[in-house]
């Protein structure tokens, strides 16, 4: 089976073209993507919650890596962005307890690179 190594490089939090609005956060995660030494540099991933919910409990919806049509294994894939992303934005103090904290929060970076391996199906 072929590894992927994903090395995830920041996340952009609550931005329209990512999925905001009235009753959703919508943010990105960048990140790098090696299956078996083919890199894919630059990829990203959406994801959105529900506006006022807590990033560490609520259901997270999460995209296809963009940029990136290969072989994959996308049910370990979204535990990993689900997992960068509750880490990144529980590290950086911005659980969205309510619509006010999460509008003071409109595109804000939180960079931090963190590296997972996973085998392809």
């Amino acid at each position: 089976m072929a590894i992927a190594t994903v090395t995830f490089r920041r996340c952009i939090i609550n931005l329209p073209e990512y999925g905001s609005d009235d009753r959703h956060t919508g943010s990105r995660v960048f990140f790098d993507l090696d299956i078996d030494g083919q890199p894919h540099p630059n990829l990203s991933a959406d994801i959105r919650q529900r506006a006022g919910g807590r990033a560490e409990t609520e259901f997270l919806e999460v995209t296809m890596p963009q940029g990136y049509a290969g072989p994959f294994n996308f049910h370990v894939f979204r535990g990993c962005v689900e997992f960068y992303y509750r880490h990144v934005v529980g590290a950086g103090g911005l659980m969205f307890g309510g619509k006010s904290t999460a509008m003071r929060f409109v595109g804000y970076v939180l960079e931090q690179e963190m590296r997972v391996q996973f085998e392809v199906g």
